[in-house]
Formats: C-alpha cells, sequence, structure tokens
C-alpha cells in the first residue's frame, strides 16, 4: 500500500513538471517563434509518434524536453550552427541558446531570379534580397540548377572549396569586386569583375580546379 501511494505520489508530481516557458537566446536573423515551433516539432519527431512517455506524461512535460536527445536539433535548419537546450525543472522553463550561421556571401542565378546567403563553409543557408555592391560578395551561378537551401554551393568540394579561396583570396588583397560569375561549371572558370564607380573595372579570371595561392606574388 505504502508503495502503491509513493507512486501515486510521484505521478502526481512529475504531471506538475510542466513547460511555462521557452527563452530563446543569441537570435539575430531568425525569429523567436520560428525556434519555438521547431523545439516543439523536434520533440514530436523525436518521441511522438513512439514513446510511451510522451503519451503519458504529455509533450509539454519537462522530463520529456531533458530526456530527449538535443544533438541533431541544428540538422532540421541550415541557419543554425549550434544550439544549447537548458532544462530548468525549478522554473519550469526551458532556455535555447542559439548561434546563428554568419552569411558570408550571395549567391544568385539570374535564369530564376534567385538569390541566396551562404556561409564561409559554402553551405546555402537562407533567401536573400537580389542586390549586389561592394559592401558583400556577390556570386553568380547561371550554369547550375544545384542552388537550394541546405546544400553546397558547387555540387563538386574541390570547386566549392577553390571557390571559397578565390573569396578570401580577394578579401585579403582588399580587391573590391562588383561580381564573381561562372558561366559554365562544366569550364570550372570563374572570373571576376572589379567595383568600379562609373561602371565596370577590370576583369579577373581563375580556375576552380586549383587554389588561386599562385596569384598573390603576381599582385
Amino acid at each position: 500500500f505504502f508503495i502503491l501511494l509513493s507512486i501515486i505520489g510521484l505521478i502526481k508530481i512529475v504531471s506538475t513538471l510542466n513547460l511555462n516557458k521557452i527563452e530563446v537566446i543569441g537570435l539575430e536573423r531568425i525569429s523567436e517563434e520560428e525556434i519555438i515551433k521547431m523545439t516543439h516539432d523536434f520533440v514530436w519527431f523525436k518521441l511522438g509518434e513512439s514513446s510511451y512517455f510522451y503519451h503519458f506524461l504529455g509533450g509539454e512535460n519537462l522530463i520529456i524536453w531533458r530526456w530527449i536527445n538535443w544533438e541533431d536539433f541544428t540538422k532540421k535548419d541550415p541557419r543554425l550552427a549550434s544550439a544549447n537546450i537548458i532544462v530548468n525543472f525549478l522554473e519550469k522553463k526551458v532556455a535555447v541558446h542559439i548561434k546563428e550561421r554568419e552569411p558570408y556571401a550571395l549567391l544568385c542565378n539570374n535564369f530564376t531570379n534567385q538569390c541566396f546567403w551562404f556561409d564561409d563553409l559554402g553551405n546555402i543557408t537562407s533567401p536573400a534580397p537580389n542586390f549586389s555592391g561592394k559592401i558583400v560578395f556577390r556570386v553568380e551561378n547561371n550554369s547550375d540548377d544545384y542552388i537550394k537551401i541546405g546544400n553546397p554551393i558547387l555540387r563538386d568540394q574541390n570547386l566549392k572549396n577553390n571557390l571559397l579561396s578565390v573569396l578570401e583570396f580577394l578579401k585579403m588583397n582588399e580587391i573590391i569586386i562588383d561580381k564573381v560569375i561562372i558561366e559554365n561549371i562544366n569550364r570550372a572558370e570563374a572570373r571576376a569583375e572589379i567595383y568600379k564607380e562609373d561602371g565596370h573595372g577590370p576583369t579577373l579570371y581563375f580556375s576552380l580546379r586549383s587554389e588561386p595561392t599562385w596569384a598573390k606574388e603576381i599582385f
């Protein structure tokens, strides 16, 4: 009888540990509402369909949230670099510490009139406005239909890394460009049009089959 009463008491205590608040920290471009929805969706994805405890305790119970392995949370959205989820039983809240991927440059396709941000690892993270200028790098890939959020900027890993090296080379040498254009990815070539106030300046040509380290001494 005593054991039964203890079990009933424990169930009552556990049932009171429901989530009152989700606090999101570290956001810059993503909305708080998006992250909150993502956390709820992730709990359901992890436990909702098959877990007895999820259905018994309910999806808002903090024990469920503490039990979950949140390691894969950032894989659900390419805009996220890292996330740390802390469950506070005393205050009945969950703190979600987010670090977003920083936009490094624009990737645009003139045929579809679409632009996307990509990070310094060459991963496409989110939609972007279609603009150009000397503030950010603009890369135009007019030959590849691979442009999609979550994908790398180029299919081929080596070409992607070398394109990033080209951008880093331009940045390190303080070369202000209007845009970098890839007309035909099969040729593995890119041209950088140097920015000029009264129109296009000189054009630099790069092979994406190798890093542009050789060009530094020439410059």
